[in-house]
């Protein structure tokens, strides 16, 4: 069942790995040849460099490695959420991860969890990503809450759980869903020894139904959960196996442990157990234990030399006696090479999505026809992201729920703004100017040239004097002239009397039916009252006197003017009435 394999790879030199067969099991996951490139500005770097491993039906799986090993990013190439250079995975016999993301629950390093949702409500929600309807996944959420030991925590929110139990949430959030494989990420970091034990007790109980992948730092927990052991160092796997393989391939050993007295004679004890076994060394303790390594070649000598020690303890010194094998921190330092090189690889990035492979495998040449869209394939699809559009609006249902006071500002708010703002500007403001009479007397010294041309009536132009309506008018009375030689003579004798006092100039052509008014532009209503002179003087010529034409002017419309503040309210005020509108877009299931 144990093998050692020499991997010969370029030119460089054989790196002998550590790796026992576990070819007799069944296997959830399957690596081959996984790289991962990252390239910047400063240049390349290989995360992951021809990873092959195997994951076990119903066995967890520890992944170890230091800091950087590249642990991380071979589970987020896993999940589909970081594109993979070269390789394939196959999870339950899909080797692309749109078909079988679904069957992952992944619990990364740290808490992923909303504060306003109770145990009971994340479950749902995370259920309901996953294809379940709310019902459904109400009735997985009380099974999976006793699992993980938070049934009488269901109704409480995160602000009242502590970290053990935040940590046992996420898991829990990671089973939901009819998951086949869970995968996380240092699942006890940064938890007390209790808690730490408490999510070990879950994980073993789980191992039943699920196929479990972590990583962790902590040796002793490897050792506890994992049924094989995988090593990483620099992106390449350097060891697999169950623990046991690994600490007689890389330990030296079981360690001998005395308790020392005061009358211990270490030469003595040494030669004892040399005459036994003869390899046996000495290495490194904490005072007062007396440690040697004992080789496991002559573990058939171990039985003799205890027996002879436990026998003459006192004769010896010795006050206790213990046997430890090999721990799994030994042989994750031994297993580490610090001289190994890597190689910047030409690569590209390829996303895991629908219709595109990630895998360069040429052991692979089928992978096309495998990933090629099927009929139903597109209906799933849609299927998954109503499923998920539903699970959202049922988070943002809590939400409002849990919030109910802010989403209600939220939505008056806005109102109330608008309506403040324009109250405070006063807006449109009216004016009525009321009746304005378009009259002469209305210019101060007002004065008007009418020119009568072709008469044909008995009738003086002189008379016009004593019409009420020509009456305080200065009129200057002509015939047989050019209204306009007139004007320009006028303005070049008194320009300032032309330009302020004339109100009209009328010329008025008989023989030709017309009638010319002109109107000073300089004067105000000028157009009004040389028109209304113009309709008096051919009321007298055609004989209707003591007859009058008044001309008013009113306004049909209000004049409407803005007040000095309203430009303000809405360069400024307006604008933040609109932002305050799209606050109403949170409301929306996101």
């Amino acid at each position: 069942m144990w093998a050692l394999i020499s991997i010969q790879e370029d030119s460089r030199e054989s790196t002998a790995v550590a790796i026992e067969n576990g070819d007799h099991l069944e296997k959830v996951v399957k690596i081959s040849n996984l790289n991962k490139i990252f390239k910047s500005s400063s240049g390349t770097r290989v995360a992951v460099r021809n990873l092959s491993l195997r994951i076990y039906k119903n066995r967890i799986t520890a992944l170890l490695g230091h800091n950087g090993a590249g642990k991380t990013t071979t589970m987020n190439i896993i999940i589909g959420m970081t594109p993979r250079t070269s390789g394939r995975i196959e999870v339950d016999g899909e080797d692309h991860a749109s078909n079988y993301r679904q069957q992952i629950g992944f619990c990364p390093q740290h808490n992923v969890a909303l504060g306003y949702m109770s145990c009971r409500e994340h479950l749902v929600f995370f259920g309901a990503l996953r294809g379940m309807s709310i019902p459904e996944a109400e009735r997985e959420a009380d099974d999976i809450l006793e699992k993980v030991n938070l049934a009488d925590k269901s109704d409480e929110v995160l602000a009242n759980l502590s970290g053990g139990m935040k940590r046992r949430l996420c898991l829990a959030n990671a089973i939901i869903g009819r998951t086949k494989l869970l995968i996380l990420d240092e699942p006890t970091s940064g938890l007390d020894p209790e808690s730490r034990r408490d999510i070990w007790d879950i994980l073993l109980r789980l191992k039943k139904d699920h196929t479990i992948l972590i990583t962790t730092h902590f040796m002793e927990e490897a050792d506890v959960l994992g049924d094989w052991i995988a090593i990483m160092e620099n992106g390449e796997l350097i060891a697999f196996g169950t623990s046991i393989f690994l600490k007689h391939y890389y330990g030296k050993g079981y360690t001998l442990k005395l308790l020392k007295g005061s009358a211990f004679d270490r030469d003595r004890v040494m030669s004892k157990i040399r005459e036994h076994i003869s390899g046996a060394v000495e290495k490194p303790a904490v005072e007062p234990v007396f440690a040697v390594t004992l080789s496991y070649i002559c573990m058939e000598q171990y039985s003799a030399l205890l027996e002879e020690l436990e026998t003459e303890k006192e004769a010896y010194g010795i006050e206790s006696i213990s046997v430890t094998n090999a721990t799994l921190e030994e042989v994750f330092l031994n297993s580490s090479s610090d001289n190994k090189a890597l190689e910047n690889e030409r690569s590209f990035d390829v996303v895991d999505s629908p219709g595109r492979s990630g895998s360069i495998d040429s052991s692979a040449p089928h992978s096309a026809t495998l990933h090629s869209a099927k009929p139903h394939e597109s209906l799933l699809l849609k299927l998954q992201l109503l499923s998920q559009y539903k699970a959202i609006a049922y988070k943002k249902y809590l939400h409002i729920r849990r919030n109910l006071h802010v989403y209600l500002f939220m939505s008056i708010l806005p109102i109330v703004t608008t309506v403040l703002c324009f109250l405070l500007s006063g807006g449109y403001s009216s004016t009525d100017y009321g009746v304005v009479k378009l009259h002469h007397s209305t210019v101060q010294g007002a004065f008007a040239v009418i020119i009568l041309n072709g008469n044909d009536r008995p009738i003086e132009l002189a008379s016009i004097r004593n019409e009420t309506y020509f009456r305080n008018l200065d009129l200057v009375l002509l015939e047989e002239q050019n209204i306009e030689d007139y004007l320009l003579q006028e303005a070049k004798r008194d320009i300032m009397c032309y330009r302020h006092r004339l109100v009209a100039a009328i010329e008025f052509n008989v023989s030709e039916g017309s009638l010319k008014i002109l109107h000073n532009n300089n004067l105000l209503h000028s157009a009004g009252i040389a028109a209304n002179i113009g309709s008096n003087l051919l009321l007298h010529y055609y004989g209707y006197p003591g007859v009058e034409v008044l001309v008013k002017n009113s306004p049909s419309t209000r004049r409407m003017q803005l007040d000095s503040i309203t430009p303000y309210v809405f360069t400024e005020e307006i604008a933040l009435v609109f932002m305050l509108y799209i606050l109403q877009f949170l409301q929306l299931p996101l």
